[in-house]
């Protein structure tokens, strides 16, 4: 059986929110809610394959998630590449 995507729907708009992961789930995906964007950033521990992202939301926008999504990815690429790097010397 062919595994779905995790999705994260981020929406300020709890109808929007709603409507969106019932048609999904009803789809089959796993899909994962957050109002905010501050909340969106806790759910990232869910591993999301797909984010649909509200860019008009008040307080932290869509843009500035983005931009601390992309930070926080390459904090914990810089964290995890001295690990990343031992297993390559290990095997090669």
């Amino acid at each position: 059986m062919e595994e779905k995507y995790k999705i994260l729907i981020v929406d300020d708009e709890q109808s929007i929110l709603d409507m969106l992961k019932l048609q999904l789930e009803f789809e089959g995906y796993s899909v994962y809610t957050a109002g905010n964007a501050a909340e969106a950033l806790d759910k990232l521990s869910y591993s999301p394959d797909i984010v649909l992202l509200d860019i008009n939301m008040d307080g932290m926008n869509g843009l500035v998630y983005v931009s601390l999504f992309v930070i926080l990815s390459l904090v914990r690429l810089f964290f995890s590449l001295p690990e990343y790097l031992s297993r390559i010397r290990s095997t090669g």
